[in-house]
């Protein structure tokens, strides 16, 4: 029996339920790392960042996935 890590550190035998998770942890820091991209050259520019706390949050917690 093959068991399979999933992002939260739990473990399963499913590797559809493995997959389907990991893919949706993908995703999360890809979104993640899109959104904290322009903000380094908009701190240059003196521009205001919108909802900064919630995008660093965002990045935090895709930071965390496979760390728990």
């Amino acid at each position: 029996m093959e068991m399979f890590t999933l992002p939260d550190g739990c473990v399963t035998e499913s590797a559809a339920d493995a997959a389907e998770q990991w893919a949706d942890a993908f995703y999360q820091v890809k979104d993640a790392l899109h959104r904290l991209r322009p903000v380094p050259e908009a701190i240059l520019r003196n521009q205001p960042i919108k909802d900064l706390d919630e995008t660093l949050a965002e990045c935090d917690e895709a930071l965390e996935l496979g760390y728990r």
